[in-house]
């Protein structure tokens, strides 16, 4: 998945995922505004949660806040 901050340098978002109710895996990362990719390689999830908080307004963007943008995320679906 490639994933960028919106508006903030030095965003924090935390990435969890959850089976049978409980935190599988979870990773934190530091997201500025230029993309970068990561890869998880979580088997077996049920639940997905993204939340991001933090960092500092850029000063060549009109805008603040805490969004981020996500792409190429692959999912791969299992009985």
């Amino acid at each position: 998945m490639i994933v960028a901050s919106a508006w903030n340098d030095n965003l924090t978002l935390e990435i969890t995922g959850k089976r049978g109710g409980n935190v599988f895996k979870s990773k934190r990362l530091t997201l500025q505004l230029q993309p970068q990719w990561i890869e998880f390689n979580w088997p077996d999830l049920e639940i997905v949660n993204f939340s991001s908080y933090g960092g500092e307004p850029n000063s060549d963007v009109k805008g603040r806040g805490i969004q981020f943008a996500f792409d190429n995320l692959c999912v791969e679906f299992s009985k």
